[in-house]
């Protein structure tokens, strides 16, 4: 049989067992596939199956994530730039979290989805990984917690940070200062009365 070129031979089955091996690796997390990295509806289908969620960064992405059935619940919108348009989208579908990183983003999402909750990129320096992407997003610890306590005064719900060691991360000790970093974020917040409850430790796994 003569096939096209190029030509993208997808395993499905080998996706559900990374899913099941990562989820083994990380036991009492809730996973999230970006469905950037691949939004082949067989693909997104496959792991809506194995009870994954989805990491989302556009409407489109959004919508292809609700054709498996899974529920709006279970996304999460972490990209920081965001159209309002885009905001209001997503939360009329359902859409519950949303990933900021500066002021003008908090108040998009404040002003397009009342009552949504929030997460605060926080910055990571991108060390050993092959595509870092400090320059593209995140705010320091210190900003974050500015942002989330700014979060609660606007009606939101300052739900707690999230953060990317960067693409194609080599070094497995680049997760631990990020996530001591949050500790302390975290610390910080409930010593201004907010509870956040959530912490996304990103992608980046090779």
């Amino acid at each position: 049989m003569s096939l096209p070129t190029p030509y993208l031979d997808l395993d499905l089955d080998v996706v559900a067992v990374r899913h099941e091996q990562l989820a083994r690796a990380l036991p009492g997390t809730a996973i999230h596939y970006a469905v950037k990295a691949n939004p082949h509806p067989g693909v997104l289908d496959v792991l809506a199956g194995a009870g994954a969620g989805f990491d989302v960064a556009s409407p489109a992405e959004v919508r292809a994530a609700l054709e498996t059935g899974t529920s709006a619940a279970r996304l999460l919108y972490s990209n920081p730039i965001k159209r309002r348009s885009d905001i209001a989208e997503a939360h009329a579908a359902g859409v519950p979290l949303f990933v900021v990183d500066t002021a003008d983003e908090l108040h998009k999402v404040a002003d397009t989805a009342p009552g949504a909750g929030v997460l605060c990129r926080l910055l990571t320096s991108g060390g050993g990984s092959d595509w870092p992407l400090s320059r593209k997003y995140g705010a320091p610890a210190d900003d974050c917690v500015t942002l989330l306590t700014e979060a609660a005064a606007l009606g939101l719900d300052p739900a707690g940070l999230a953060f990317h060691v960067g693409s194609q991360q080599r070094d497995p000790r680049a997760w631990g200062t990020p996530i001591a970093q949050s500790a302390a974020v975290f610390a910080a917040l409930r010593r201004r009365g907010l509870r956040p409850w959530l912490l996304d430790l990103g992608g980046g796994f090779p």
